[in-house]
């Protein structure tokens, strides 16, 4: 794979370019969707913006293309400490990055412009007041140079109906009259219609295409509870989490301080983060739990936007997010490596309250109006009955069935009760009210309230206190679940008043039967995708830290959990089976890999783990290997090989790249229905299997070596596979 360079011609990757970079780079065999359409859109120098959930693989979306396109690219990023972050983590695949920011000194600054004028740096992640400072000094700059793309990341920050809007971001719009031949590819994990429409038009770009990848994250369970003691429910929480690294979401930074001192004083290693912290301070508390020294971070919102910490485990909230954006966003900072993972929120009202009253002192009456119907969304998020991930979905302009098993609604971790007759006791009693009063005086009234506010009229009334025997926080709640049901509404501001609507008065009049929730203890639902042996995993995981801690680098920058969760599956012994696992590039193969390989090898010679020939999963060998290994794909490459097609035949009849083809068809070599004389010149499958017999078929870089440039890796991974196919028929393993 060949990385451009500065100021060469135009000319566009093919497909075998792309997967090849791809793989050698990145560790990743395929891309996942929309990935390949994006990167493909960006590479013809189109403009675009991607909406892509959070650990949706953004990222990739313009490295990749950054390294194919000649010149350098450039990424903006509203967060300092990401920058070093996303640098770091380039650095270590082996790509020549850098940032532009206010930690660089003059001089350090004006070194980074230099090896960027020499065309060696093919990323450059900068602030966009730094790209726009100084009346356009920086763009003069660049323009002398050949800027291949423009990569804008958390683009939402430029509207203001997005949930984290930054004024500074309004200038980008500047860099399609300045760059108009660059592509520009704006990106963002949460943006409804009306914010992407708002992106399109502020950053003015070209007939702009718009990708939206799925924004569920199956690995992701979502669970609210009750805000009622919810230290002690943290508590109970954490308990069965001791070793995991989280986040705890609080509205005011006294909340970030009180919580993170709670859990110490009850044994969890938490710090607190927020903005008016010293910056030092601040700087230390995120390092400190990027680098996996503390476990849990509380914070408020100033933490997190951008934070590339791929194993954090769990998301909680203890107070209400102003909006399902903002849910979305925070939550989706668990599970960014694909296991396993818990969002919890605390839900009271009360917090409902609190942020209208933020969002009503907005002066821009339409922007408060917006604001507001985002609030009550997230609010009926939280009292919903429906599956909850369908709930976000839905949201977002995405269907999904429900039912999904891994919400506390699908889980049955709620109870649904008959409630028609008390339905029927607040209707009646919202009438006989008027309309006129709002749910605290409603229930007040129907719980036959003493106090003075209650007027003496409407003592006399007949359901004055026919709910006496139910707590006022339950009449709340049910009050609350029957407006998100459409038998009630709220109407006016600032002290919205109840109103029975239209359903509200067909359910008095029929016979419909209301069913209403309550909350539920239910013992906790084992959950695991993922079969690895966990013993392995903490030794690598010890060895991750050591590499980490001597690279000054958080753990996760250099192998994410995923990655050593898959090691620890399929027991690669050399450095041809770590090519197997998803995630590895050359450059950590190269760098990291001998070290992971002795932990590997030495506890599978302890363990009596056999992985010959190839690398197997922890589980019962078969003692016969069937026959019907290939998968579908594979054996419609078989088909086109029985007719006579060549590999590039079929990889062009296909629209695939060859070296694809060639493993489809590797695949019917390793159980001996092709022989490699059909595919490699017989006397070239000779001189191949001479080098084996010489180096040993295990390790194809060997033989590679032995062999020279005149014979590639395709033909030496066929002939290898015949010879794999022969020791396992010798061993009596065919049938």
């Amino acid at each position: 794979m060949k990385i451009a360079t500065s100021r060469q011609p135009v000319v566009l990757p093919d497909d075998k370019e792309v997967l090849a970079c791809l793989n050698s780079v990145f560790g990743f065999k395929s891309f996942r969707s929309p990935q390949d359409q994006i990167v493909s859109h960006v590479l013809q120098k189109k403009d675009a913006l991607a909406i892509m959930p959070t650990g949706g693989g953004k990222s990739l979306c313009y490295q990749l293309p950054a390294l194919l396109i000649p010149g350098v690219s450039i990424v903006i990023s509203p967060l300092i400490a990401l920058m070093k972050d996303q640098v770091d983590g380039l650095r270590l695949l082996g790509v020549e990055a850098e940032f532009l920011n206010s930690t660089l000194s003059a001089s350090e600054q004006a070194a980074v412009f230099s090896r960027i004028e020499n065309g060696t740096t093919k990323l450059v992640y900068m602030a966009p007041e730094r790209l726009l400072a100084d009346s356009g000094y920086l763009i003069n700059r660049l323009k002398s140079l050949q800027v291949g793309l423009f990569a804008i990341d958390e683009a939402h920050c430029i509207s203001q109906w997005g949930h984290d809007f930054r004024p500074e971001y309004l200038q980008l719009g500047r860099l399609k009259d300045e760059f108009p031949d660059t592509p520009v590819l704006a990106l963002t994990a949460t943006a409804d219609k009306l914010t992407r429409a708002d992106i399109l038009e502020k950053l003015n770009l070209n007939h702009p295409a718009t990708f939206i990848s799925s924004f569920n994250r199956p690995n992701i369970d979502y669970h609210i509870r009750e805000k009622y003691d919810h230290y002690q429910g943290l508590l109970d929480f954490l308990k069965d989490r001791p070793d995991e690294s989280g986040i705890v979401y609080c509205l005011s930074r006294k909340g970030t301080e009180e919580t993170a001192e709670f859990l110490r004083e009850n044994g969890y290693d938490a710090l607190h983060y927020h903005a008016g912290m010293p910056r030092d301070e601040r700087d230390d508390h995120q390092n400190r739990f990027i680098k996996d020294q503390v476990k849990i971070m509380c914070a408020t919102i100033a933490f997190g936007m951008g934070i590339d910490k791929s194993n954090v485990r769990f998301v909680v909230h203890i107070d209400l997010p102003k909006n399902i954006e903002n849910y979305y966003q925070e939550t989706g900072r668990a599970g960014r490596d694909g296991l396993p993972s818990t969002a919890l929120l605390f839900f009271g009202y009360g917090d409902v309250i609190k942020l209208k009253r933020f969002v009503e002192n907005d002066k821009d009456i339409e922007h408060s109006d917006i604001m507001l119907n985002k609030l009550d969304r997230m609010a009926d998020f939280c009292q919903t009955r429906q599956c909850r991930r369908q709930f976000l979905l839905n949201y977002f302009d995405e269907a999904h069935a429900g039912n999904c098993d891994s919400c506390d609604n699908c889980l049955g971790q709620t109870d649904t009760f008959d409630a028609t007759i008390l339905t029927q006791k607040v209707i009646s009693a919202v009438a006989r009210l008027d309309q006129n009063f709002g749910i605290g005086y409603v229930v007040d009234f129907l719980r036959g309230s003493q106090s003075q506010r209650i007027r003496e009229n409407h003592k006399a009334l007949k359901t004055y206190g026919v709910g006496a025997d139910t707590s006022a926080d339950e009449w709340k709640k049910y009050i609350r679940q029957l407006i998100v049901d459409g038998f009630l509404s709220q109407e006016g501001q600032p002290y919205p008043i109840l109103k029975v609507t239209a359903k509200g008065w067909d359910m008095v009049k029929g016979e419909e039967k209301v069913l209403l929730t309550k909350v539920k203890v239910v013992k906790k639902k084992e959950k695991s995708t993922v079969d690895y042996d966990k013993a392995l995993f903490e030794l690598l995981r010890k060895e991750r830290l050591t590499i980490a801690q001597s690279l000054d680098l958080p753990p996760f920058m250099v192998l994410h959990d995923s990655v050593l969760v898959e090691m620890s599956s399929i027991f690669p012994r050399n450095e041809d089976q770590l090519w197997n696992v998803s995630g590895l590039g050359s450059a950590k193969i190269q760098r990291f890999g001998n070290q992971f390989l002795a932990i590997i090898n030495t506890y599978c010679d302890t363990h009596n783990i056999s992985t010959e020939p190839q690398a197997i999963t922890p589980k019962k060998r078969p003692k016969k290997a069937k026959k019907s290994g290939p998968s579908k794909t594979s054996e419609t490459s078989f088909l086109l090989h029985q007719e006579g097609l060549s590999i590039e035949e079929i990889a062009s009849k296909r629209k695939l790249a060859p070296t694809t083809v060639n493993q489809h068809l590797c695949e019917f070599v390793k159980i001996g229905e092709i022989l490699p004389e059909a595919l490699v010149e017989k006397t070239r499958v000779l001189t191949i299997r001479s080098a084996f017999e010489k180096a040993g078929y295990d390790v194809l870089s060997v033989a590679k070596n032995a062999l020279g440039d005149d014979y590639s890796y395709n033909e030496l991974r066929i002939v290898q596979q015949r010879l794999i196919f022969e020791a396992l028929d010798k061993k009596g393993l065919f049938q």
